[in-house]
């Protein structure tokens, strides 16, 4: 049971004094806050990482994989995120399907397998990139 739900039972039982109801509505009213305040920080996150990998997949060639360490190297040179918020921002692209995944990659084509991205649907991206420039040139 959660503290929200124990609030919430507390404020629906008719046993309960008026001056404990009043301290549970505070209470809720608190935790509404700052769960509010987490979703707000949440959406901010999400936004600048899609922002991220939409440069990344502007980038990118389209039938050419890319482990994490070719995407800072050769892709953003001048990022100052590390592997890991990049490896964050390629695996959510993939479940948002702006990427595609492999984990028979190998950097080079020697040594051992890593997870390798590309963009999910190449065509789609050039098609969208000609669009673009088309509808700019006007």
């Amino acid at each position: 049971m959660s503290t929200k739900e124990m609030l919430e039972k507390i404020l629906a039982n008719e046993n309960v004094g008026e001056d404990v109801k009043e301290k549970a509505r505070e209470m809720l009213a608190s935790i509404g806050k700052r769960n509010d305040k987490r979703k707000e920080k949440s959406a901010e996150n999400r936004t600048a990482n899609n922002e991220v990998a939409e440069e990344i997949a502007s980038l990118m060639n389209g039938d050419r994989y890319y482990a994490v360490s070719e995407i800072i190297e050769e892709l953003i040179p001048d990022t100052t995120l590390g592997r890991k918020k990049i490896s964050a921002i390629m695996i959510q692209g993939v479940k948002d399907g702006l990427f595609e995944d492999t984990k028979e990659y190998k950097v080079g084509g020697k040594g051992r397998y890593v997870k390798g991205y590309r963009l999910a649907n190449p065509t789609q991206a050039e098609e969208t990139d000609t669009d673009e420039t088309e509808e700019t040139d006007e």
